[in-house]
């Protein structure tokens, strides 16, 4: 198999991924969805009320407008399993896991936060995003993990695509 995903490929950093419009548009918008959530926590994960949104309409529109430019980061015609946005709080942690066949291929975008850093953890690498910016990894191949965030919030949209071929 060529391009980008290969079997010793880990991540590949994207900086710059989003506009300043659209972080904006995206960050103040999960914002307002936290602050209004009713009934979509994650609590099977957690204690803490990370707001979790699945298939929520901004963010499928997002996957849309953005699909080219993934796969031709990638190098791959990619076919979306699934996607979702995120709002984690003090205190939230995501244990070192890999991904199942469906998460081929995960895109982790950070949209914004109080200010406190929150780096991915990809096999030995460290990768620091800022707002915008997003990781492309092998969900299934290379297990990531954050660990305990110290700050008051932070919001990621996660988009997952298996390799059409």
């Amino acid at each position: 198999m060529g391009g980008l995903i290969k079997k010793d490929f880990e991540y590949k950093k994207i900086i710059n991924f989003l506009t300043e419009e659209e972080i904006n548009l995206l960050k103040n918008y999960t914002i307002q969805r936290h602050r209004d959530n009713q009934d979509n926590f994650d609590f099977l994960k957690s204690k803490r009320g990370e707001s979790c949104f699945y298939k929520d309409p901004m963010i499928d529109s997002l996957v849309i407008c953005k699909h080219k430019k993934i796969e031709q980061e990638t190098n791959l015609k990619l076919s979306l399993t699934h996607s979702f946005w995120k709002m984690y709080n003090f205190g939230s942690v995501a244990e070192d896991h890999d991904d199942k066949e469906f998460c081929g291929i995960n895109i982790t975008i950070h949209l914004g936060s109080d200010g406190t850093s929150w780096p991915i953890y990809i096999g030995e690498n460290i990768i620091e995003l800022e707002e915008g910016d997003a990781c492309i990894y092998s969900g299934d191949k290379a297990p990531y993990k954050k660990e305990k965030f110290k700050g008051d919030w932070y919001t990621q949209i996660f988009l997952h695509y298996v390799n059409k071929q």
